[in-house]
């Protein structure tokens, strides 16, 4: 009880408040820019550090290096938009082994197809966080929030240009991402270790996370 009381009383005396006029103020700061390569090289770390596993292609090459992915992989039910810019450019090719799906009422009608069959699910990323391996994915209608809960594997296509260093750098560079009613931050694949502190992966979403780097 003495303890507590010590530590009360410092408190209420304000023995823990900092003499903020000591500190520098963010103004004062010398800001470090990174180069892009060395934000490039850090996700690299930070993606394979967090589990996911990412892959670079060139502009002309996207839609090209998705197909072999998938193939690759044996995925065979792909859920891509028919109306975002990356969904269209995906869907002007007819892979023999691969069907792209698109439920319309993916929590109504559709929910059937969208928890037993469809296999990966392939979004746009807004940006990503080059410190922590994050991706910055902001849902809309035609790449709802299910797309990236839902499969049991994600595939995100990120464009180099849209990295940044840290949070708070994201925060700053994107004054108006309050006026977006879901924005989601992913860490490599979902996991959990409620369960005897051991680590599990799909527990509450995709047990597999792919990156697609647009250089």
């Amino acid at each position: 009880m003495a303890s507590r009381k010590n530590i009360l009383n410092r408190l209420k005396a304000g023995r823990f408040h900092s003499d903020m006029s000591a500190e520098p103020t963010a103004q004062n700061e010398p800001v470090e820019v990174k180069s892009q390569q060395y934000l490039s090289d850090h996700f690299k770390q930070a993606l394979a550090a967090a589990n996911a596993e990412y892959r670079f292609c060139n502009q002309q090459d996207q839609t090209e290096t998705i197909i072999d992915w998938l193939e690759e992989l044996k995925l065979t039910q792909c859920w891509v938009s028919e109306d975002s810019v990356l969904g269209q450019a995906i869907r002007q090719q007819q892979p023999q082994n691969i069907q792209w799906v698109n439920p319309a009422d993916p929590m109504g009608v559709d929910r059937s197809q969208v928890f037993n069959e469809i296999e990966i699910g392939i979004t746009m990323a807004h940006s990503a966080i080059a410190e922590t391996g994050t991706l910055v994915v902001i849902p809309d209608a035609n790449e709802p929030r299910t797309m990236s809960l839902v499969p049991p594997v994600h595939l995100v296509v990120l464009h180099k240009n849209n990295l940044c260093w840290q949070f708070e750098e994201w925060v700053l560079d994107n004054p108006d991402v309050h006026k977006n009613t879901n924005v989601v931050l992913i860490t490599g694949p979902s996991k959990t270790a409620d369960i005897q502190q051991t680590l599990a992966f799909g527990a509450h979403g995709p047990k597999r996370l792919l990156v697609l780097i647009v250089e």
